[in-house]
Formats: structure tokens, sequence, C-alpha cells
């Protein structure tokens, strides 16, 4: 006897139930991943921070003002004391931003077309904290600067316009330019982050600084230093546009760190950086260098100084207007080949070289006049060590 199929005899409404399921779990994912978080992350807000109460500062040289009670005021200085994210409006001619909280506290500063000058000391000094974020709104343009000098105040070396002990993130679509005659730009202690917005810095020292890791991921930044552009033990570079002058070193990462060996890695972005006369680098590492992508435009005597290995696998590299295919490394501490009689004045390691001392051993060679000098193309050395001796780095 031939079977029938028996039929469903449940209600039609529940036969789709299953899909009805599914479909409002694809709605709820859909929402979670619109939700107020990567809302804030769109809109160039740290989702972390979303959380923190919210507060108003006024600026006035008159008397400042604030919606947080816990906010103190002794004078033009305004020290913030617990966490929360702060928009600050107004003017300070002769004053200063201080954060000093709880060291697990995180706080939020919104620059919203601020203007700061402290006559000797930082317009934004980060005391205590566990991390500060500084965002500027969309929009606006704010200034931050010192008037000439800087008077200790405390067991810090204050020399920068921000100086911050503790994290340090800057961000968002607004502008921000600093003005520094008698230190530095922004210090950080700590790590100091770049992660967007329009910085136009100049200081009579260092632009950016910070103990561990300096990295930019996105902006524009405009940075004229009298001596170091960017110096910190890493510098990471994985985006935006640079454009650096600097009287020394452009980029350098140097040991200030007991646990972190020193590199510069880059992997995106425009860097162009200038660089003044004299013994000058325009990227020089005491450790690392890691070229991976973006566009280094560089322009000056000596364009790399690498004192460990170098690694080029992608990017642009350009030196005094040539596209080059390996890193003329300048290798430091080796100017002893100008010092050992071929043409070099400067010494190596304390030899003295050219006209005397060791470099005698090849009298012909003083000052780069010979085949062994630096002024001919394959010279080692000549008047700068070894200024003409460039060491190519295949990656």
């Amino acid at each position: 006897m031939t079977k029938r199929n028996r039929k469903s005899s449940a209600p039609v409404f529940l036969r789709g139930l299953p899909f009805l399921l599914t479909l409002m779990l694809f709605l709820s994912l859909m929402l979670t991943m619109t939700g107020p978080e990567a809302q804030a992350e769109s809109s160039g807000a740290n989702a972390e921070d979303e959380d923190l109460p919210e507060y108003s500062i006024l600026l006035s040289d008159a008397q400042s003002s604030s919606s947080c009670s816990s906010v103190i005021f002794s004078g033009s200085t305004v020290t913030i004391t617990e966490t929360g994210s702060y928009t600050l409006t107004g003017s300070l001619s002769d004053g200063q931003i201080i954060v000093d909280t709880a060291k697990e506290n995180r706080v939020r500063l919104i620059l919203d077309g601020v203007s700061i000058t402290s006559s000797d000391s930082a317009a934004i000094y980060v005391r205590s904290a566990d991390k500060v974020v500084i965002s500027l709104k969309d929009g606006t343009a704010s200034t931050l600067g010192n008037g000439g000098s800087f008077v200790q105040t405390d067991e810090n070396n204050i020399d920068a316009v921000i100086f911050s002990k503790d994290d340090l993130t800057i961000k968002g679509t607004g502008a921000l330019t600093i003005s520094s005659p008698a230190g530095h730009g922004i210090v950080g202690k700590d790590d100091l982050k770049i992660k967007s917005g329009t910085l136009s810095i100049t200081a009579a020292r260092k632009t950016l600084s910070a103990n561990d890791t300096l990295s930019v991921e996105n902006g524009v930044l405009t940075l004229n230093a009298g001596t170091e552009g960017m110096e910190a033990s890493n510098v990471i570079v994985s985006g935006g546009s640079i454009s650096l002058q600097a009287g020394d070193d452009g980029i350098n990462a140097t040991w200030l760190s007991d646990t972190t060996r020193p590199a510069i890695e880059i992997s995106g972005g425009s860097l162009s950086i200038v660089m003044g006369a004299g013994d000058t680098d325009g990227i020089d590492s005491n450790g690392d260098l890691v070229i991976t992508g973006g566009t280094i435009d560089i322009s000056g005597s000596s364009s790399f100084d690498i004192d460990g290995s170098v690694t080029f696998t992608g990017g642009t590299v350009i030196v005094n207007g040539q596209q080059v295919d390996t890193i003329p490394n300048q290798m430091m501490g080796m100017g002893g080949f100008g010092g050992m009689g071929h043409g070099g004045r400067q010494n190596m390691d304390g030899f003295p070289g050219g006209a005397s001392g060791v470099g005698n051993v090849f009298p012909q060679g003083q000052d780069g006049a010979s085949d062994f000098g630096g002024q001919q193309p394959g010279g080692f050395g000549g008047r700068n060590g070894m200024g003409s001796f460039a060491a190519p780095n295949i990656g």
C-alpha cells in the first residue's frame, strides 16, 4: 500500500517561526553594530570615554566657572580633580589647565575654540591621571602658548606647552595651534598618540616628544622645531600628512626608556622633512628602522643615520629630490674614516683626524683634496668625517 506524506498539522503562523527568530537575531546584531559605541567611533569620539560624566568649563581672565563642583579655581589656574569629559570654551591670557586626578581616572578635554597662554609654564599640564584625551571639536580652532619662560613649581620639569606625566591622546576634526618660544611643543612622559586633527606647532626645541611611544595615525601636522621635530624611544607613523622643519634631527628614536630598544616604524602617510645645516639627520635611530609604506621626502645633508638594522620593503623614499631604492645610511660613529687620513677633520671616537694626529698617516688626504677625500665622488669623508660615505642598506 502506498504511504502518503502527512501534511504538517501546525498552524500556518508557527511554520514561519524559525525564519522570524533568525530575522530578529540578525536585526539585533545590526543594532549592536550601529549603536552608541559605533556611532561614537565614527564621530571621532573615543568610545571608552562615552560613559564619562559631562561637564563644561568657561575660561575667563575675570572669573572662570564650571558646571562641575569639584573643579578648583585659584586665580587663573583651573584644576580638574575628577574623572569626566570637560568641554572648554573661552580664553585665558595668562593661565593654566591642570589635570590632577587619581591614577585610575580618565579625563577628556574637548577644546571648543579656546585660547590659553601661560607666561611661565604649560598651558595644559597633566600631573596625574590614567589617560587623558584632548579632543579638537569639529569646526573650531584653538590656540595654546607659552610666554617665553618655564618656572618650575613642583618636582616635574615642565618645559612644554602641553606637558603630560601620563598617556596622552590628541584627536578630533578641529584645529590646534601651539607656540612655544622657550621650550617644547607637546611632551608626554609615557605614550603620546596623534590620532587625527589639524596641528600646527612651532617650538624653540622639540615639537613632539614622548618617553615611550610617539605615534601618528592620521591628521595634518605642520611642525617647526628648533631642535628635533619628533623624538621618542619608539616613533610610529602609520598615516596622516606631516610637514616637518627641524634645526636638528627630523625624527629621532633614542634611549629614553630602560626597557625599550629605540626604533622607527613607518607604514603609511606622507612625511616631508627639511633639516637645518650642520650635523643633522632626517631620520635618526639609535636602534632600528622599518619602512613598509608611505611617502618620505627628505631634504638635507644627511638623510638617514641608523645604528641598528634597516628594513625597507615598501613605500616611496625621496632624498634631495631623487627617489632611492635603498636607504643611504650615514652610519653614526664611523667618522673615523675621515679621521684616518682620508680627508676628514672630524674625530673617530676621540681620535683626531684630518690635518693632525692619525690623519697625518695619509697627509695627501687632508681636507678631501686627493682621491681619498670627501670632495671626490668616491671619497671617504672629506671635511665632515663620514659626511660623504653612504652605506646603503637593502631591505
